[in-house]
């Protein structure tokens, strides 16, 4: 559900005037990780609703869910808070990383396809994404101290690079991921320009 709500956050593009009511949706996701039954349950103004809705399609198809899941699982979702972690781009009065949106989402999937998941350990790396899409100052931002799990995920970010950046995107990108082998995956958490 984490990863599946970072999908979706990193895919919504809110207009700039927004009421102070949240929009809410509901969909399914499938076992497979397909997408169903999308709608809205609280409106908010129409550019929020299309938005909201737009995030959602976007994100999908999202990963399959566990092998001991239900054949679905139905959420309802509120967009209440900015989308990711970025800041105002001074120069331009946006925030920059939203339009990062869609490399992201590649990124992550590339590092989590190329982890050989450990039986157990915990480990959020950083690493920073040059302009010619080398992924490099690969270094433990927290770890539950497996050293086997430390070295699978040092190891999927060596694999995935490279990996080109968008024409017109900052060049120095400080990613943060979490390779969490409970529930087989790897998340970005936190995405920062190095200025």
């Amino acid at each position: 559900m984490r990863n599946a709500e970072n999908r979706i956050m990193r895919c919504w593009f809110p207009p700039s005037v927004r009421s102070s009511h949240p929009v809410k949706v509901r969909f399914r996701i499938h076992r497979n990780g397909r997408l169903s039954k999308l709608r809205l349950c609280k409106s908010a103004t129409s550019e929020e609703n299309a938005a909201a809705l737009d995030a959602v399609k976007s994100a999908a198809p999202f990963f399959k869910l566990p092998e001991d899941a239900p054949k679905f699982v139905d959420i309802e979702f509120a967009f209440s808070k900015p989308p990711m972690n970025g800041r105002q781009d001074e120069s331009h009065g946006k925030p920059e990383l939203f339009t990062l949106a869609p490399y992201l989402l590649i990124l992550q999937d590339k590092v989590g396809d190329s982890w050989t998941k450990p039986s157990s350990g915990l480990v959020t790396l950083k690493f920073l994404v040059h302009e010619d899409g080398a992924l490099t100052d690969s270094q433990i931002f927290e770890s539950s101290g497996t050293p086997n799990a430390e070295r699978l995920a040092l190891a999927a970010v060596e694999k995935a690079s490279p990996l080109d950046l968008p024409p017109g995107l900052p060049d120095n990108l400080w990613v943060q991921v979490t390779f969490d082998p409970d529930i087989g995956m790897a998340t970005i958490s936190e995405v920062f320009v190095q200025r």
